[in-house]
Parts: structure tokens; sequence; C-alpha cells
């Protein structure tokens, strides 16, 4: 049997290696924007919470108040919800639940709304923030953080090219790739005055060989069919983008730098 490329683990699910990279983010480093706001009594809600790892980080931030996750997606909350019971944190809930319509909960109902990364897959950001600040009470916290570009090195052509799938694909979905270059902007859209609005630019990097073979596995599981049946290339295309993504994976001064946006408003 053929060795097989350290990259490529085909044994292990994608949500377990998501789990391993996105359920290791923490409110220290990821929504550390929003951390002087806080006050041990608030009332949050995290809107696309994913598997929770930053949804658990704020609950714990608020011992006298409550967080609600909610996510699109079943099978993340369900891994949130054991994320949840496994770290023993009590004051915290989650559940399928969409950003554009929030009315599960009621006007004025939260102190803090907080969404990671959510505002770039929406086609219809405004609207989604139009609700949040609904739910959010007079004189609350908005958080947002959201992705402007990403960049790798060593730097590869192939990659980059696989990154550009990416955003044209989003686009064609409605969706925004780019989303940290327009949240300040949809954030007054939605209602918010530029008066109660904070901007400020942040960075996350992928350094680990760890997080480095996850990305190099997305290339493989994550896009390769979609890439395929949308006409992005053919077959020897993603054979050479996923080589390309393993050898980048294997280096040890390989790095992958988010440059993301951040938003503070007040109702």
């Amino acid at each position: 049997m053929a060795a097989k490329e350290p990259g490529l683990d085909t044994e292990e699910a994608p949500w377990q290696k998501m789990v391993k990279v996105f359920g290791s983010r923490t409110a220290t480093e990821h929504a550390a924007h929003l951390l002087p706001y806080l006050k041990p009594h608030f009332r949050i809600l995290d809107v696309g919470c994913g598997v929770g790892s930053i949804t658990l980080d704020l609950a714990n931030l608020v011992p006298d108040g409550e967080v609600l996750g909610i996510d699109t997606n079943q099978s993340t909350t369900d891994m949130a919800k054991q994320m949840a019971q496994d770290r023993g944190v009590s004051n915290v809930k989650f559940s399928v639940g969409d950003a554009h319509d929030l009315s599960a909960f009621s006007d004025e109902s939260f102190d803090v709304v907080h969404a990671h990364q959510v505002m770039l897959h929406l086609p219809d950001p405004v609207k989604a923030l139009t609700e949040m600040r609904r739910v959010l009470k007079t004189g609350g916290v908005l958080s947002l953080r959201d992705n402007i570009d990403l960049y790798h090195y060593p730097h590869d052509l192939w990659i980059q090219q696989n990154q550009g799938m990416w955003n044209t694909n989003d686009r064609k979905t409605g969706a925004e790739p780019q989303g940290g270059l327009y949240i300040h902007d949809w954030t007054n859209r939605a209602g918010f005055p530029w008066g109660h609005i904070q901007e400020s630019p942040t960075t996350w990097t992928v350094t680990t060989l760890e997080q480095r073979r996850f990305f190099a596995s997305g290339a493989k599981t994550g896009f390769r069919a979609l890439g395929l049946k949308a006409g992005y290339g053919i077959e020897q295309d993603f054979d050479e983008i996923e080589r390309r993504w393993v050898a980048w994976a294997e280096k040890d001064a390989g790095r992958m730098m988010f440059v993301d946006a951040t938003v503070i408003a007040f109702k």
C-alpha cells in the first residue's frame, strides 16, 4: 500500500478537522475588541457561533449572565452543546437559527450581539444586521469581525488561484468574501449612526503544522467537487492544487495570515 500523503488524511472526517482548528479559537484572540465592554450580568447572542469555542469563552466572562449561540448547521450546534458539556459551562445554550430571521427573540432582549466571520457569508448582511439591532437593548453593543483578505507564505500561484476560485464562488451565491471591507457601511445601513460605530483592523495567523494540514486537507475535501462542477478547472488542475497545498503545509515556514476588520457599534 502506498504511503499516505501527510497533509491529506482521508480517514478523518471534515468536521473533526473543523473542530481542531476553528474549535481552538478563543475570545481573547478573536473577540478582543469586544471584551472591554462586557459586564458579568450581560445577556449575549452569538450569531453564527460555529462549534462554540468563542461562545463558551464569552459565557465564562459573564458568569452572572447568559449566552445564546445560534448557527444554521444542526451538526455544528450539536458539537457546540457537547463542547459546553465537556467544559462544564452551564450558562450557555445553542440552537439552530438564521441571522436573517431572529424572530425567536424579542425586541431589546440582549446586551451584546456578536458575530465572528459571519457577515461575509450572508446574501443580505444589512437585513441580518437590522435584525441584530432590533434584538439589541438600547445602549447595547454590536460586535463584528470579518475577513478582508488572506495571504499565504511561501507564495504559490496555484494556491492563489484556488483562493480566487473560493471568492468567485462565494460571490455567485450573493455573499461577499471580503466582507471586512464593508461591515462598517452595512452596520450604518442597518440603522447604527456613524457616530456610534468604531472600526479597527486585526489579524490572525495560522502557524502550526496541524493548522496548515487542515487547510491542505480542505483543498481536497472542501472545494474540489464544487470547483469541478462549476467549471473552475479540470481534474488535473485540482490534482496540482492539492499537491501545492500539501507541500505548503509541510513547510516549517508556511504561514497563512488573515487580515480582518472589526466593528463595535452602540445602539
